[in-house]
């Protein structure tokens, strides 16, 4: 994974929306892989004119290779929210310990500057092992790090194994429910 291209990316998506959104708008920025991503995500359907979403999500990325932006902060200007939704990729890829340093590392910055972090957790979406485990520890590791946090809340997103495109992706209509789930956390 290209850091330097990643990091590009952000800081383009940040500043758009600096200029883009109005004064009045709630701002939510999504740091997310491939769940986050599709044209009809959750991220996507919850903007609204009152609620600002800024995907900042890369298809395939772990939050090992992840690292929140040092010029990113919670602020008026870019949001005071942030969905955290990483942990899938490095479960596929086995990677339970890596993820767990990587998301303490992540949850430490984006509490120092002063951010309310909702950690989407890692979606169930096989019973093969050895990945089935793997996504068993990414979850297990969600849930103890968010204890350790005063401004984490944890979301375990509505995940049907019926209603997906591929053997991995929700279609439209659960990206619709996972959608109304974080609507409703946030108070939209």
């Amino acid at each position: 994974m290209n850091r330097k291209r990643i990091a590009i990316t952000i800081a383009a998506v940040i500043l758009i929306g600096w200029f883009a959104t109005p004064a009045e708008a709630r701002i939510v920025t999504v740091f997310g892989d491939s769940l986050s991503d599709w044209r009809y995500s959750y991220a996507e359907q919850l903007r609204s004119p009152n609620l600002e979403i800024r995907k900042i999500t890369w298809p395939g990325l772990k939050q090992g290779d992840f690292q929140v932006p040092a010029y990113f902060s919670c602020n008026k200007k870019q949001g005071k929210e942030v969905i955290l939704q990483l942990g899938t990729n490095d479960a596929v890829f086995g990677r339970p310990l890596r993820y767990r340093r990587s998301l303490i590392d992540s949850l430490n910055m984006l509490k120092a500057r002063n951010c309310t972090v909702y950690l989407a957790m890692a979606v169930q979406w096989t019973d093969v092992e050895p990945r089935a485990q793997h996504l068993r520890d990414i979850r297990i590791i969600q849930r103890h790090t968010a204890k350790q946090y005063s401004n984490v809340i944890l979301v375990d997103m509505h995940y049907d194994r019926n209603q997906l495109i591929d053997q991995l992706h929700p279609n439209e209509y659960q990206h619709s429910l996972i959608a109304s789930q974080f609507r409703e956390i946030l108070g939209e």
